[in-house]
């Protein structure tokens, strides 16, 4: 039996070509483009779930309450966080700290810039970084030791590292003075990590370089994470790190900690009032949501065009249950026949979607190759793609097989038994949903427009950085002075992060009349005297630094911007003292304010500290259309100082860009979903008009022997179907204004959608409709009249 249903569908689907065609295309879009959105779904989601231990190591996270009210939130913690909560939480099994910094490691005149991790001995424990040579116990042990990434060890030591005896014990220069002995490899991660690092040093190496920082309680500069044991609950240690921090250090009332799971770094990373708001999931959900929307539709059509066309197989359900079909038989029959349609159309997703792999990944930026090429991954899509076919085919099945007997082979159905006002509803729900991923679309888009043209309110454009190693940053004069004479630079200046994205920070800072609800989180960026002419920092009030600036511990100079002065209450900030870090500051400029960190967050308040010995990033501006020229006498000076110096150099605004590529990769692919969304609409249709068109060829006859015109026939057969698109725009406008507003609220800076907006997608909705369905309808108001009317 269930072989004749399999031959009889075949059947039937070849026999109505371009309604099947349109089917299949239609379902098979939809499902290439939820195959890849599942595929990226799940690639987001499993960031740091490899680690065995992950569901019970957290992120140690500080809640500062300013002045004005606002909560800051900082994922660094003070150095002496580790050692404290390891030993006073019996809760806590282990614990480790680290910071990301990029350092130049050199062996054997090959030079390399990579960012590390200064990290205690106890990451390896906590975390799956498995060691391909070394003893993971003792790799970490002494200050003098690196554990190189593979990548790192195939650049230093060749493709065969794995089989040279020489690779441990090796010495590599660290920023072209600091020896370190290579005492282990450790392999790449394969799995998705939020955690990227070529290298790892122990942090005692740096503290025995800046021992101040070992016991500092104010330089929020390291990340904490305890390990939890597998019966600690995770809000109950939250409610003890307060108390156990405030017997150490006096932090004030405004301060606040609690624990940030490690598998949630990566998608929830936006915090409003101190709690998880948003971050990458809010992608992750809007993906999800459109590849829904994209199966939905891709249904809706084939219900669509099934109840359409169910007067047309009328007389064959007549017969069949005349010659004894249960009605049970016959829906089996037709569920087939959806099943048919959808398994050509995930097989055919499936060819297609392995050929637009690579360009997919191109576009999202991720390696899905190897979630693509798993078996359970094929078993689950062709599950979900004759899912839907079982779906979208019960409906029709249950209408079909319902067929009265007499009343068909009476010849007495009509078109409303095909559930006229259901496929109107059908098409109405179908362009809702494609007019809200249109205005998604055009609203995302807005935003990167925006971002991507914000004035920061300092000079990003024609702004080149380059790290500079510890020895080079002492050679600065001397580099200084060689491309001061250069035509093409028009400034050179140092600081030790980007200007957009500062993360060095101190609860330290305290004032004159200062009130213990004013106490803050401040942004520190050490920097030289001439960084503020080349990143075009407006000057307010009194000066920025000199090389002639003499500066001792009771008389340091720094600048503040606006924000830093109204949180400290300054209206007049010129020669205020400020005291952190055991200096006593006094304020010697005033900076107009400038964002300073991500525009989904407030300008953060922000001290300039004058030390050009730690300002290890070399700020080149030069003239417009200089750029090659610039970046040829750079290479030249650098090089006459140090042949083998590794010139990693960036661009500010491709920088300032990075920080936004999962804003920018969204609007890509939105426009895409939002294109398919309506060429999956625009489908069925197609598919509706055409059947529509083809029952009513005999009126039309009639109706053009009588004198209507072509415009006055195409608008007849069109008028329906613009004005169910009109009815789906003024119901889809409200949800799509909701969700986009919803999303922009992310964003403390965003771009105002105005109306012009929602109107370009109605207006291009109703167009495109008027297209799809107007063609068919000139098309038939020319055609011959005698054509239809020859049989009557």
């Amino acid at each position: 039996m269930f072989n004749n249903y399999i031959k009889l569908g075949i059947r039937n689907i070849l026999k109505n070509r371009s309604l099947s065609l349109i089917n299949v295309g239609g379902l098979a879009l939809a499902l290439i483009v939820s195959m890849f959105i599942l595929l990226w779904v799940g690639h987001e989601t499993s960031y740091d779930n490899f680690h065995q231990k992950s569901d019970r190591i957290y992120q140690v996270m500080n809640n500062m309450t300013a002045g004005s009210g606002q909560i800051q939130t900082w994922r660094g913690s003070p150095a002496p966080y580790y050692r404290t909560l390891k030993e006073s939480l019996p809760e806590v099994e282990n614990a480790c700290m680290f910071y990301n910094n990029p350092l130049s490691l050199e062996y054997r005149n090959e030079s390399f810039r990579e960012t590390g991790l200064l990290t205690t001995p106890s990451i390896l424990e906590m975390l799956d970084f498995p060691l391909a040579l070394g003893n993971a116990e003792t790799a970490l042990e002494a200050p003098s030791s690196i554990i190189l990434q593979a990548d790192m060890a195939e650049k230093f030591f060749g493709p065969n590292w794995r089989n040279n005896d020489n690779v441990l014990g090796s010495i590599v220069k660290v920023d072209g003075g600091l020896e370190l002995n290579v005492t282990g490899v450790f392999e790449p991660v394969s799995e998705p990590t939020n955690l990227n690092f070529k290298f790892m040093v122990p942090i005692e190496a740096e503290f025995q370089h800046y021992p101040e920082n070992r016991n500092h309680w104010g330089n929020y500069s390291y990340s904490t994470f305890l390990e939890l044991s597998p019966q600690a609950d995770a809000e109950q240690v939250t409610a003890k790190l307060l108390p156990v921090i405030a017997e150490h250090t006096e932090l004030g009332k405004p301060h606040s900690m609690f624990l940030h799971p490690l598998t949630d770094l990566y998608l929830h990373s936006q915090f409003q009032d101190g709690h998880a708001v948003g971050g990458r999931i809010s992608y992750v959900r809007i993906f999800s949501a459109a590849a829904l929307f994209l199966l939905f539709i891709a249904g809706i059509n084939y219900m669509n065009l099934a109840t359409a066309t169910a007067t047309t197989r009328a007389k064959e359900v007549g017969i069949r249950k005349v010659a004894g079909a249960p009605r049970s038989q016959l829906a089996n029959q037709f569920l087939v026949e959806s099943m048919l349609t959808s398994g050509m159309a995930t097989l055919l997703a499936l060819t297609v979607g392995f050929f637009l792999l690579p360009l997919f990944t191109s576009i999202s930026g991720k390696e899905l190759s190897g979630q693509f090429s798993d078996p359970a991954f094929w078993t689950g899509f062709a599950g979900v793609g004759l899912g839907i076919g079982l779906l979208s085919g019960i409906y029709p099945a249950f209408l079909l097989s319902g067929f009265k007997t007499t009343k068909v082979l009476k010849g007495k159905l009509t078109d409303r038994i095909g559930g006229l006002q259901l496929r109107r509803g059908l098409v109405v729900l179908q362009f809702a949903l494609s007019v809200i991923l249109i205005i998604a679309a055009l609203g995302v888009r807005s935003q990167v427009h925006y971002i991507m043209n914000k004035d920061l309110g300092f000079q990003r454009e024609n702004v080149l950085a380059l790290e500079l190693t510890e020895d080079m940053n002492e050679k600065f004069d001397v580099l200084e002075a060689g491309l001061s004479g250069d035509p093409s630079i028009l400034s050179v200046g140092r600081g030790h992060e980007m200007l957009f994205d500062v993360s060095t920070g101190t609860g330290d800072p305290t004032w004159e009349g200062m009130d213990e609800s004013q106490r803050a989180i401040f942004k520190i960026l050490f920097v030289d005297e001439d960084f503020f002419e080349t990143m075009g920092l407006e000057l307010i009030a009194g000066k920025t630094f000199d090389d002639q600036m003499e500066a001792d511990t009771a008389n340091v100079p720094i600048v503040i911007n606006e924000t830093a002065a109204r949180q400290m209450g300054f209206e007049d900030a010129i020669d205020k003292r400020v005291s952190f870090w055991g200096d006593e500051n006094r304020v010697v400029g005033l900076v107009k304010d400038f964002h300073n960190a991500s525009l989904h967050t407030n300008i953060q308040p922000l001290i300039f500290y004058y030390s050009p010995e730690n300002a290890g990033n070399l700020y080149l501006r030069t003239a417009p259309g200089q750029t090659q020229a610039a970046i040829a006498s750079l290479e030249k000076n650098i090089t006459q100082l140090d042949p083998n110096y590794a010139l990693n150099y960036a661009f500010m605004d491709q920088q300032y860009e990075s920080l936004y590529k999962a804003e920018i990769r969204t609007g890509q692919l939105a426009n895409i979903f939002a294109v398919l969304a309506i060429v999956i609409s625009c489908l069925g249709l197609l598919g509706l008009a055409v059947f529509n068109t083809h029952r009513r060829l005999k009126e039309i006859g009639v109706r053009k022997v009588l004198g209507a015109s072509v415009m006055q026939i195409a608008g007849l057969l069109s008028r329906e179907f613009v004005l169910l698109v009109v009815i789906a725009f003024v119901i889809g406008l409200p949800v799509a204004r909701y969700l986009i507003m919803n999303w922009l609220e992310q964003f403390t800076f965003h771009a105002e959608i105005g109306w012009s907006v929602f109107a370009l997608a109605g207006i291009g909705a109703v167009l495109l409709a008027l297209l799809t369905v107007g063609f068919l309808g000139v098309k038939a108001a020319v055609a011959n009249p005698v054509d239809s009317l020859r049989s009557e």
